[in-house]
């Protein structure tokens, strides 16, 4: 919300691009657009100034910002989609999503409240070597706090009072325990050993679960980005959110509330993103293989 505001100030301008099957919070310009509704409550004004558009397709982000020419203040993606399956950006996308918004002079947002501290110490945009104008962060950044921060370019963050003209303020702004937390957050992640111990569980995870699925020709497909992933109960790889719409939700339903009642706790909905922990261990990972294992034969029997 902060930062789409932020944008709007900086740029005068009033249109926002954001991506179908995206989740950006539950602010008013995230949850309405001109071709889609969340949420009951969103005022026309605020629907017709957001504009959706397909994840991976260069040609139509590029066909939407013409149409809008001079009118669009941001482009807001999240660089991996948590809330479609894991939907990696297809390779040469986020650089064809920063070329056009340099091109049409619109502030690109990254929102990186999932993939940030997740995917790289970095955030996607190491990962990727892209770099966005603006950045929102939250969750991991505060160990379990609550929190959000978001940062970028000067000249862009100058716009912010009272520098600038920009409101920004909060009841827990700036509160000492979060970012007292967020800190030491920052302090311990900084051990390269924790992304190596991210990186080595994750692909333990992948690899046996995978190893179940091929030698079953299971319609599942593993997405991943470091330690963000997704089970997919789709026969085609999901690149989209049209793609996500083939997601077998009745038989996810099966296989979450087997693995829920075995101990293994996976985000209720069949399209959320889930994430390993530098806490698991070897051992945490061979188990949670062998149940996926049992579950999965339960929802295909």
């Amino acid at each position: 919300m902060s930062a789409i505001r932020l944008a709007r100030g900086f740029t005068g301008r009033d249109v926002v691009v954001m991506f179908e099957g995206a989740y950006h919070g539950h602010s008013d310009s995230v949850l309405g657009s001109t071709t889609h509704q969340s949420s009951s409550g969103v005022l026309n004004g605020t629907k017709e100034r957001t504009v959706l558009t397909p994840f991976n397709d260069l040609e139509r982000l590029e066909a939407t910002l013409e149409e809008h020419s001079g009118q669009t203040s941001a482009v807001i993606i999240e660089p991996v989609c948590g809330s479609m399956g894991v939907v990696l950006p297809e390779p040469g996308f986020l650089q064809g999503v920063r070329k056009l918004c340099d091109k049409h002079q619109v502030v690109l947002i990254f929102d990186e409240v999932l993939t940030g501290l997740r995917v790289a110490k970095g955030g996607a945009q190491a990962l990727f070597g892209v770099k966005p104008d603006l950045t929102t962060f939250g969750k991991a950044l505060g160990g379990g706090m609550p929190i959000g921060a978001y940062g970028g370019r000067r000249d862009i963050m100058d716009a912010l009072m009272p520098i600038g003209e920009v409101y920004q303020a909060g009841t827990f702004s700036g509160n000492p325990v979060t970012m007292a937390g967020g800190i030491e957050v920052l302090r311990l992640l900084d051990d390269d050993v924790v992304y190596e111990t991210l990186e080595a569980r994750s692909a333990q995870l992948f690899a046996g679960v995978g190893e179940f699925v091929n030698a079953r020709s299971l319609p599942i497909q593993l997405q991943r980005a470091g330690s963000m992933f997704s089970i997919i109960f789709c026969s085609k790889p999901v690149r989209n959110f049209a793609d996500s719409k083939g997601i077998d939700a009745d038989r996810f339903a099966v296989f979450f509330h087997d693995l829920l009642a075995n101990g293994i706790y996976l985000p209720p909905s069949s399209v959320d993103a889930a994430c390993v922990s530098a806490a698991h261990t070897e051992r945490d990972i061979e188990e949670t293989i062998e149940k996926i294992g049992a579950a999965l034969k339960k929802a295909f029997s």
